[in-house]
């Protein structure tokens, strides 16, 4: 199967925010230069470039937010936060708006990334090993364009004991 081939299986939540059934669809897949247009520089670094983000909320991400719709292929600047403690929602991948994580899962841990307990579909996130940094970690991604989102550690609340440890600039909250 060629690259711009590849099938994988997502769930996508309706309006009311509930999960649908898995469907099997394209694998997003991009040049840098296409990401360069659709990202701002410091949202490439990290998502496609898997550079870590900041660890406290971005300004620049309070109102206003640059986002892209991989359906219609455009950007255009709209009133979403990437990243808010206290606003409920789900938080969507910023490169194919795929969601990612709820509100609900969300928790402080205090390491100043946004963490979470469990994603909003077992389809939505993949992990694998990452040997950089001379350290061996667990990377999350999307699974429907492979957006680097954080890392996975066994250091979480209950009831799973996991924390998704994300990149503001890899997420934004819908």
């Amino acid at each position: 199967m060629s690259k711009k081939n590849q099938k994988v299986e997502i769930q996508l939540v309706n309006s009311k925010g509930v999960l649908e059934a898995p469907i099997i669809v394209n694998k997003i897949i991009k040049s840098a230069s296409e990401w360069k247009k659709l990202l701002t520089p410091e949202d490439y670094l990290v998502a496609r470039k898997k550079a870590t983000g900041r660890r406290t909320i971005p300004t620049a991400y309070s109102s206003n937010t640059k986002t892209s719709n991989t359906k219609t292929n455009t950007t255009n600047t709209t009133n979403t936060t990437k990243s808010n403690t206290k606003k409920n929602g789900i938080y969507y991948c910023i490169c194919c708006d795929l969601p990612l994580f709820s509100s609900k899962t969300k928790f402080e841990s205090g390491t100043g990334w946004p963490s979470f307990y469990i994603p909003i579909s077992k389809y939505n996130v993949k992990t694998n090993i990452d040997k950089c940094l001379d350290m061996i970690r667990t990377a999350v991604s999307c699974t429907r364009c492979d957006c680097h989102l954080g890392h996975l550690f066994n250091d979480g609340p209950q009831p799973t004991g996991l924390r998704y440890c994300l990149n503001y600039e890899s997420i934004v909250l819908h």
